[in-house]
């Protein structure tokens, strides 16, 4: 959101640039500079989807910036604080000209439209809304009249099903709260699980063939509230940019590399996207996922249940795929993947295809007779020859195959676990990897 005329102008020019971008983006010269046409095609949807933002943004501003809007609705009451951003802008106030009109310093108003109002107490929203002159009209409405209010946005035995015992024993309440009593404990939990809720309901699993008969729906909301308050903790300095996305040729080199996996984790945060590793919870069954934290914080969360070269990087690239391309359609609310599971849904297919052609084009492995091969040594030979890990050539063709007996010397099982924690990028959460 555009809080003032610097960032207007920041904005207009980054727009600008966008469309710079676009009107030089030559498909036949990425083409024959190599690049696989579905990248090719994740690169402009990048761009185009950025530049709808930025201009969403502007035209906004300017229509409140010039008075063509004078009325302002929300039905949420947790948007009250940018509807007060709005006002001030459509009124032409700077924010040291409302911060005059409050007795206050300009500091302060800028902190509070940074965190829209959320930790202005109740007295000081009405002595904002009058320095404003907004006349407001409030209208509750109460969907159930005759029950008890509840905190919790879930029916009200969510709280009981979630696995507190699990939850507890590894630490996730301390993070948030470390006085935990038992007259608290609810209270707590709350706390823990609130984020993970959205407008549109919890995020599943993508569906596959074993369609997840055992899903437990609950633990899967807990593993999501962990990532998203992890996210918080330890977001990326740097804002990503996608103007550019000739780097992920990059990553055909880390997949060969000894250390491979942490080069990787530590080059996306140098991008702008924050790689988490967090176990998960029995009965979810999660390689991965990939979520948009507080509108801001692209995030990647692998549990590592394989400790496999090749399942890594399949799953690491998966969730990049669902991070370029996927940013306004389900990124918000999430994608909660597991990857033996055969996608049934168009978003999970175009990731599948974005993280196979990242790493060596389709109409390249489908042309290959290495997919018929039984020696390792031909396999680390095609490896070498596309430059690429011969982990994962060897992951295809067992997926491919249905046979998990075959080339398990070349996997790279136990490498991943082993490179992350030399390079302190993993911490030791439970017995079985001491």
């Amino acid at each position: 959101m555009i809080k003032n005329e610097r960032q207007y102008k920041l904005t207009r020019s980054q727009a600008q640039k966008f469309e710079t971008a676009l009107k030089n983006f030559s498909e036949l010269a990425l083409l024959r500079d190599g690049f696989n046409p579905i990248l090719i095609k994740a690169q402009r949807d990048a761009l185009e989807s950025q530049l709808k933002s930025l201009n969403a943004e502007i035209s906004t501003y300017e229509a409140l910036k010039h008075g063509r809007i004078r009325t302002l609705s929300t039905s949420d009451i947790s948007e009250l604080g940018k509807k007060f951003i709005e006002a001030r802008i459509a009124q032409n106030l700077t924010q040291k000209e409302l911060a005059i009109r409050l007795g206050m310093k300009e500091q302060q108003v800028q902190r509070y439209e940074k965190e829209h109002y959320a930790s202005a107490s109740l007295e000081r929203v009405v002595e904002i809304a009058d320095a404003l002159g907004i006349t407001t009209q409030l209208q509750l409405t109460f969907d159930k009249p005759n029950e008890r209010y509840s905190p919790s946005p879930l029916p009200s035995e969510t709280l009981s099903k979630l696995p507190v015992k699990e939850i507890r024993a590894r630490g996730w309440l301390r993070s948030i709260n470390p006085n935990i009593t038992k007259a608290n404990l609810a209270s707590v939990l709350e706390a823990f699980i609130e984020p993970a809720f959205s407008k549109t309901g919890t995020s599943l699993l993508r569906q596959g063939k074993r369609k997840n008969a055992d899903l437990d729906e609950h633990a899967l909301l807990a593993w999501k509230a962990r990532v998203i308050w992890r996210a918080r903790a330890e977001k990326p300095k740097e804002a990503p940019n996608f103007r550019d996305l000739s780097w992920l040729k990059t990553f055909k080199e880390f997949t060969g590399q000894e250390r491979g996996p942490a080069l990787a984790v530590e080059y996306l945060k140098q991008k702008g996207i924050l790689v988490l590793f967090e176990r998960h919870l029995p009965k979810t069954h999660l390689d991965g996922a990939a979520l948009l934290v507080d509108d801001r914080i692209l995030t990647i969360a692998l549990t590592l249940r394989h400790d496999r070269l090749d399942n890594f990087w399949f799953v690491l690239l998966h969730e990049l795929g669902h991070i370029i391309q996927h940013r306004d359609s389900g990124l918000r609310q999430g994608f909660f993947d597991e990857d033996e599971a055969q996608p049934v849904d168009k978003l999970e297919r175009e990731a599948d295809e974005f993280a196979k052609n990242t790493l060596l084009p389709t109409e390249l492995w489908l042309s290959s007779l290495i997919r018929f091969t039984q020696s390792s040594e031909q396999i680390v030979e095609f490896a070498k020859e596309n430059r690429i890990s011969a982990a994962i050539v060897a992951g295809w063709i067992r997926r491919e195959r249905s046979d998990y007996s075959i080339f398990s010397d070349l996997i790279g099982q136990g490498k991943v676990k082993s490179t992350l924690r030399e390079a302190g990028l993993l911490e030791i959460t439970d017995a079985s990897d001491k």
